[in-house]
């Protein structure tokens, strides 16, 4: 979708403004809209959008992206919106990712049900959790899988030098439990200064949404 225009300051008071329908309820009146010419634009009902507009529903997939196209807005302005700025939660979710040194597969699965359960909720933790997971998700497929080939390579007799094999798959292994734990405290430190910047790299992107 282009980039749309940018909604301007709020004018209402915030308990007022606190959903995604009081945001477009302002977008539809700052461009002369009706109700029944918006629905009638966006090809929607138009109870819906009553609906939508008193926060009694909250538009999700195509009924919000018609009325962004509608409203010629950017959708992740509406989206971004609802979500509050939580550094403190930020932190913590970056520090869950430590509960792999004590639970297998648990600085994968700890940040994704947090992100998960939170994306809609935490500003920046929809960006922060894709790029972890992914991260995390690679960093799994690694450490969990150079055991398992060294172990077969050992099994079937395939590795000349079982002690290189060996030391080589600890070495590893342990580069790789440092590189998470500094990333981990990289990401900690600059959530502090600036709360939209990532820090682990996406290397493969098995999560895009």
């Amino acid at each position: 979708m282009p980039a749309g225009k940018r909604l301007s300051p709020k004018t209402k008071s915030p308990k007022r403004m606190d959903h995604i329908g009081s945001k477009i309820a302002e977008a539809r009146r700052q461009q002369g809209y009706s109700q029944e010419a918006l629905a009638n634009q966006a090809g929607i009902n138009l109870r819906t959008l009553q609906r939508i507009e008193s926060g009694d529903n909250e538009p999700r997939g195509a009924t919000l992206r018609l009325l962004c196209e509608a409203l010629d807005i950017r959708m992740e302005d509406l989206v971004e919106y609802n979500r509050k700025e939580d550094p403190s939660f930020l932190r913590w979710f970056y520090l869950s990712t430590l509960l792999g040194c004590v639970i297998p597969l648990g600085n994968l699965l700890i940040p994704l049900i947090l992100w998960l359960t939170n994306r809609d909720r935490v500003l920046g933790l929809q960006e922060h959790g894709r790029t972890l997971i992914n991260f995390q998700i690679v960093w799994c497929l690694v450490i969990y899988g150079v055991p398992m080939i060294n172990a077969f390579l050992l099994i079937f007799h395939v590795s000349p030098v079982p002690l290189a094999s060996l030391a080589l798959m600890v070495g590893v292994v342990l580069l790789g439990f440092a590189i998470n734990f500094i990333m981990v405290f990289m990401a900690v430190y600059r959530i502090n200064s600036d709360v939209s910047k990532t820090v682990f790299p996406s290397i493969i992107s098995f999560i895009r949404a």
